[in-house]
């Protein structure tokens, strides 16, 4: 009895123990999130030393500038994970001992082929020790990776200029430039490669061009189906266009003008022709389209650039303001064949595609019945991020065509109304009920749901499991996989004072960026308030677009850690943003779908999932 009463009490206290040890562990993560590094590292040194004290304690001696202990404390660790190898190579590097740096960023790729930060790093190395030529590979591996990792498009810019490489470098500027159109540092640099460059600028930075135009098949009945205003341009002075079989313009509905076969034809504010609003632009043969030249997209994204786009339909052209908006009209079913494949990947299962033109067709009748924000210039929806991203026919392709139509007028509905079927690419693991959002409002069906099987998975409980979460993504439909991009699901971005001040003071005048501290996370984690302290002041944030904006190219969603490692003028010298998921979480996670249909749901089981209480009603087209 004596022994057995023993066993009780030391499995009691190790019990404790353990529990004491979480608990503490979890302060000392909390004091690290508010940049309180040295009580995080004095709560760390009491605990007991198992490998997540000691993976935590390594971090912690890296963020108060120890790094040769954090060095020692991550090589007492397995070194299997890529985290801990990260660790070790970013220990070094900012030790300026690059080579072993370097050994410990390869051994990480190695073990996690994905990671963009660790390509960065090594591209960094080779910078810094003056290898231009060999730091272009790792710059462009990081940017194959995580296409949102800006940095390494600026230091790819900066080394092809140093290595005379001119073109090459008039050609990333100019991307820099697509994104972030105020950056002074690339106007200036872009400005004096024109007298650099071999070519015409258009030529080293050419628009993807379109020579030929497609033969399309209309959707069947086209007659009966309802047609959308897409507002292709704004804002513009000329707008080139042209088609296969040549294009007619009506103006009052009397045939004004007729183009050749190809021929480009210009609309210019300077010809009073086109200075009225009775302007209709169609192809000449119905089974043609029209393309028009340099439509800018995904302004302020990592993406962003300048295309040719070809569209069925035909267009209304007007003018507001000594400029012209552009506006495509054709019919929703035609309308969700480029814009299935432009949301989503077209070789998805077949179930998620279903789901995703579903939702894409009810979110666009919703705009046009319910939302006014396009309806003073003349259309239902844009065609960028803001309500639908619509490619054009260039985008469409057998798979985005079957699952349309097999869904052939299907929207959703909640208590007899079209419901507001908001979705994003990929929830980090967990949906955003719509009222978590500032400046939302409650939707019923809008709920935050787990993106995992239930009786697999559960959210985190604490800041511990968390870091956990976003580092090492578990078993959640939309887990990095064969149809969902790594970086999409886990991204870390190491940016530098200097880019991160300069961008962050256009708007909010704080001078050197202190610390940035999410103070307020929702039940999936994601940031509600983000505070931003600096040299000149603070300020808060709680919108989810401006939390996302707060460096250039736009971070992919607010579920992450941010944390502030070496010292430049006494303040942080780089800030790694740890994150998870791309977008705003609610409604359907695209990432998740897939996920879901590999699994073998059906559309309307992964409907069901996402949009609380809906259900699916057929349209009478």
């Amino acid at each position: 009895m004596k022994m057995i009463r023993i066993l009780k009490i030391w499995f009691f206290i190790l019990f404790l123990n353990s529990f004491l040890t979480a608990e503490t562990l979890n302060d000392a993560i909390s004091e690290s999130q508010k940049f309180n590094y040295k009580k995080s590292l004095e709560i760390l040194k009491t605990l007991p030393q198992n490998s997540s004290v000691k993976r935590h304690l390594g971090w912690a001696y890296l963020k108060t500038g120890d790094y040769a202990k954090a060095s020692e404390t991550f090589l007492s660790l397995q070194q299997k994970d890529y985290e801990i190898l990260f660790g070790l190579g970013f220990s070094y590097f900012l030790q300026k001992n690059y080579k072993k740096s370097d050994s410990y960023l390869e051994k990480c790729l190695n073990i996690n082929k994905h990671c963009a930060a660790a390509e960065y790093l090594c591209g960094e190395i080779r910078r810094l020790k003056n290898s231009n030529t060999k730091s272009i590979e790792f710059y462009k591996n990081a940017l194959k990776k995580d296409y949102n990792f800006v940095e390494a498009r600026h230091k790819l810019a900066q080394v092809y200029y140093n290595l005379k490489r001119y073109d090459e470098s008039f050609n990333e500027y100019s991307r820099i430039l697509n994104i972030d159109s105020k950056l002074e540092e690339a106007q200036e640099r872009k400005e004096e490669l024109l007298t650099l460059i071999s070519k015409k600028p258009e030529e080293v930075s050419p628009p993807e061009r379109i020579y030929k135009g497609t033969v399309v098949e209309p959707a069947p009945m086209q007659e009966q189906i309802p047609l959308l205003r897409i507002g292709v341009l704004e804002d513009v002075k000329e707008i080139g266009m042209w088609s296969e079989d040549g294009i007619k313009i009506f103006k009052n509905d009397e045939l004004a003008f007729t183009s050749n076969p190809k021929e480009i034809i210009v609309i210019s504010t300077s010809s009073s022709i086109f200075t009225d609003n009775d302007i209709t632009i169609k192809p000449k043969s119905e089974n043609s389209t029209i393309i028009v030249h340099n439509v800018k997209y995904a302004s302020g994204f990592a993406w962003a650039g300048i295309s040719d786009r070809e569209y069925r339909g035909f267009f209304e052209l007007r003018y507001k303001n000594g400029e012209f908006i552009l506006i495509n009209i054709v019919n929703i079913e035609e309308y969700l064949y480029s814009v299935l494949p432009s949301e989503m990947i077209s070789w998805w299962p077949a179930e998620a595609l279903k789901s995703q033109a579903v939702i894409a067709r009810s979110e666009a009748l919703y705009k046009k019945k319910f939302s006014e924000g396009h309806k003073k210039n003349g259309f239902d929806l844009c065609a960028t991020q803001h309500c639908q991203v619509y490619k054009g026919v260039k985008q469409e392709t057998k798979s985005s065509i079957k699952a349309v139509n097999a869904t052939r007028g299907e929207v959703l509905e909640y208590e007899g109304k079209l419901a507001h079927t908001l979705y994003s690419s990929n929830c980090s693991g967990c949906t955003q009920s719509s009222e978590e959002l500032k400046g939302w409002v409650h939707v019923p069906y809008l709920k935050g749901v787990i993106d995992a099987d239930p009786s697999v998975h559960s959210l985190p409980d604490n800041l511990e499991q968390l870091t956990e979460w976003l580092k090492h993504p578990p078993d959640i439909f939309c887990a990095p996989s064969k149809y969902t991009y790594y970086a999409e699901s886990r991204w870390i971005r190491i940016i530098g004072q200097d880019e991160l001040k300069e961008w962050i003071n256009r708007r909010y005048k704080i001078g050197g960026i202190k610390k940035i501290i999410p103070k307020k996370r929702v039940k999936s984690w994601h940031i509600r308030c983000l505070r931003m302290e600096g040299t000149d002041g603070s300020v808060e944030i709680e919108k989810e677009n401006l939390i996302r904006s707060i460096v250039s190219g736009y971070l992919r969603s607010t579920n992450f850690l941010v944390e502030g490692y070496g010292e430049f003028s006494g303040l942080p010298k780089y800030f790694v943003f740890w994150g998870a998921g791309w977008g705003h979480a609610v409604g359907l996670c695209q990432s998740g779908a897939a996920g879901m249909a590999e699994k073998g749901f059906k559309y309307k089981d992964i409907l069901k999932k996402y949009y609380k209480d809906t259900y699916i009603k057929k349209m009478g087209y």
